[in-house]
């Protein structure tokens, strides 16, 4: 069956995002050679987050082949034969355009404890599959990034993420006193040309504020803005808020000494406006 790739792309999103419907997806792949490239191309845009857990060993398995020999060694634990990135049918990795780094980290470690691989490889382990596929990936459309878990990739992610559109930041851990880490995180802010949704989830205010400082460069792109857990003691909302004339949607969900004058001058603005705290949330219950 000859359909455009254009329509043959609008039915693979249509079963991937409206139907969660992967067997269908991976039937697709047998028709003939031009759906199954169109097809692999959907199933690999974000494959950790569209698998489940048994397909975990299968997934890790194919991004160790990319690894080098060096590294494979780490998995020598599993006594598994990894192919030759040559012989396989596809440069998986680039199709990549959704990294996760906790999703990455989980089923990484589902895959360790399989094989009952010892806890002191996670995080090398870890940081030498989330190297290879930003150094591969090449069409990065979303990236969420938890301090903690990739800091030792932070150089890397500012390097590979021009083409962002969400960015979404984890900070679980305090990296104020961390001046590297810190610049390299406003770096990574910066790098997007053009970031349309952010999202940051903080419980440090001196760094939370660091970060939205460095935000103030996608102000003119931003459309989209979550914020949560954020502590506002200490920081000039509604100026800072007030940089950004393209705002749709800001949410703002158990957030502290926020003030009122800011949810005014959204709602004047037009901007749609969702606050949750913990006092709605018991009331709820």
């Amino acid at each position: 069956m000859n359909l455009p790739i254009e329509i043959l792309s609008d039915i693979f999103k249509c079963l991937l995002y409206d139907f969660n419907d992967l067997s269908s997806l991976h039937s697709c792949v047998l028709v003939n050679r031009t759906w199954c490239q169109e097809a692999v191309r959907w199933l690999y845009k974000n494959p950790f987050g569209y698998y489940t857990c048994e397909h975990d060993s299968q997934l890790i398995t194919i991004y160790i082949s990319y690894l080098p020999k060096e590294m494979q060694k780490l998995f020598e634990f599993t006594h598994l034969d990894f192919d030759d990135p040559a012989n396989l049918l596809f440069n998986y990795p680039a199709y990549i355009e959704h990294i996760d780094d906790s999703l990455i980290f989980h089923k990484l470690d589902s895959f360790i404890q399989t094989y009952n691989g010892q806890a002191t490889i996670y995080q090398k382990a870890f940081d030498a599959i989330l190297r290879m596929l930003l150094m591969k990936a090449s069409k990065l459309t979303y990236c969420r990034i938890t301090t903690g878990i990739s800091t030792k990739c932070f150089s890397m992610f500012k390097d590979q993420l021009h083409h962002v559109q969400i960015l979404h930041l984890f900070l679980v851990s305090d990296t104020k006193n961390d001046r590297k880490s810190l610049e390299q995180l406003t770096d990574i802010i910066s790098s997007p040309k053009g970031l349309i949704e952010f999202e940051l989830i903080s419980h440090y205010p001196t760094l939370s504020n660091r970060i939205l400082y460095a935000l103030e460069i996608q102000c003119d792109s931003l459309k989209v803005l979550l914020l949560r857990s954020i502590i506002f003691s200490a920081f000039p909302l509604l100026d800072w808020i007030s940089k950004f004339h393209h705002l749709n949607e800001v949410y703002f969900d158990f957030c502290e000494d926020m003030g009122d004058d800011v949810i005014e001058y959204l709602e004047k603005k037009s901007v749609s406006v969702s606050k949750a705290d913990f006092r709605e949330m018991t009331n709820n219950i």
